[in-house]
């Protein structure tokens, strides 16, 4: 198991993209992953299949990766 990661996808202004879906993000519990334990998020206007994150009309995207720091000191035990 890796690390937990999210990727999300905003507006320019820094919005959520409104959308019937209801979807705004992917993170490593959530993403579909292939059978080699890779993906493709795809960023797109309409409805794809896989990992898509509705863009909408929106013109400029901002996409937002984030990754906790660990924890100092941490035990493997105390980070899973």
């Amino acid at each position: 198991e890796g690390e937990w990661w999210s990727l999300a996808v905003f507006d320019e202004k820094g919005s959520l993209i409104a959308n019937s879906a209801a979807r705004y993000a992917y993170n490593s519990s959530t993403v579909a992953l292939g059978s080699d334990g890779t993906f493709i998020m795809t960023l797109a206007r309409d409805a794809r299949p896989g990992n898509w994150l509705p863009t909408g009309g929106a013109g400029r995207l901002v996409l937002v990766l984030s990754r906790p720091a660990p924890r100092p000191n941490a035990t493997t035990a105390e980070i899973a």
